[in-house]
């Protein structure tokens, strides 16, 4: 060990408690960074994987009323791979324990448990059995704020006529991670929730049977969503559609990848700031530090050392600063993204 490396070691421990302070500020930074990218990237992959095994759309469009034969003629437009007709409505609940009514979405289902286009998760309960027209599943979000269980009864005016609702299984949809009305800013879980109820029963009650108000799509690979939109604004045009658009668009999955894309500005900008302030205090430690060893400095020059012998000797106390913050850092962080 020559001496530039005698006089680091002295000066490590001579400043050690400038050295810890500095390097935890790194640490900080550090393990905020790789935690919450951490996050941002096990958010990401779940969305997308759960988007794909349970087959969320990729177009959506909404109309007055359309007969069940055109959907033949949606399934032809190029491009197009699967095709899910229904029949979505809203209607008032009368809530047990709540004062003021609540809405409900109500979105038919096959009769027959089969692969559909935006799949549900059974959480609870089991599906819906043919031939009963009061059996729903309710949407965990508004069952958890409202505290409805397995087996709960729910009222609803369904097209103007009361209607006793059976609960039998509680479930999530990835059309509907997040439950929100039109024109509305926030969801509200107590006051809107999402039922799913037979395409038959609920056919029959809104005069839509052997018809549909909603439409779903899911592409081919490579196929441009644009082209296919507007196509599909054509056919649906003479049966009162309201205009088709793209999973981007879509409420739910709008909410959702603007909050992960959130979470990715803020894993770059609040390290960032620790980072900064460690950058401040580093420069305001070596400014005082060459400012009180210029002699020593002038006597290693004289000596024979180079400013870059030098330099190398005051670069290498700042690295050692910032290897041991990002040590710890990055121990902290693998620790908490794990989570």
């Amino acid at each position: 060990m020559n001496a530039l490396n005698y006089k680091l070691a002295r000066d490590l421990w001579k400043l050690r408690g400038q050295m810890i302070a500095i390097a935890l500020v790194v640490a900080c930074g550090i393990a905020i960074f790789i935690a919450m990218i951490s996050t941002y990237e096990s958010l990401a992959a779940s969305q997308s994987n759960y988007y794909q095994q349970y087959r969320l759309a990729q177009v959506f469009a909404q109309l007055k009323r359309a007969p069940e034969t055109l959907r033949a003629q949606i399934e032809a437009i190029p491009g197009v791979a699967q095709v899910q007709s229904r029949v979505v409505v809203d209607v008032t609940l009368d809530v047990p324990g709540r004062k003021e009514p609540a809405i409900g979405r109500l979105v038919s289902l096959p009769e027959q448990q089969m692969p559909i286009l935006n799949d549900l998760y059974l959480r609870q309960g089991r599906y819906i059995e043919s031939g009963r027209a009061e059996e729903v599943l309710v949407s965990e979000a508004f069952a958890i704020a409202n505290q409805l269980k397995l087996g709960d009864k729910i009222g609803a005016i369904i097209n103007g006529r009361w209607q006793r609702l059976s609960i039998v299984g509680i479930a999530l949809s990835p059309e509907y991670v997040y439950e929100i009305r039109g024109g509305d800013v926030l969801p509200d879980n107590q006051r809107f929730g999402v039922f799913w109820i037979g395409r038959k029963a609920l056919g029959t009650a809104f005069n839509l049977d052997g018809a549909f108000n909603d439409v779903t799509l899911s592409l081919m690979p490579h196929t441009n969503p644009k082209a296919v939109i507007f196509q599909l604004d054509q056919l649906l045009k003479p049966y009162g559609g309201f205009g088709a658009y793209e999973r981007a668009d879509q409420t739910s999955n709008r909410f959702v990848s603007e909050e992960i894309s959130q979470l990715k500005t803020q894993a770059i900008f609040i390290p960032s700031i620790f980072l900064g302030i460690a950058a401040f205090l580093l420069h305001i430690l070596l400014s005082r530090l060459i400012g009180t060893q210029r002699d020593q400095i002038a006597i290693l020059k004289a000596f024979g050392y180079s400013n870059w012998d030098v330099g190398w000797h005051f670069l290498k106390l700042v690295l050692a600063i910032v290897l041991l913050g990002g040590a710890i850092g990055t121990g902290v962080g693998l620790w908490l993204g794990s989570g």
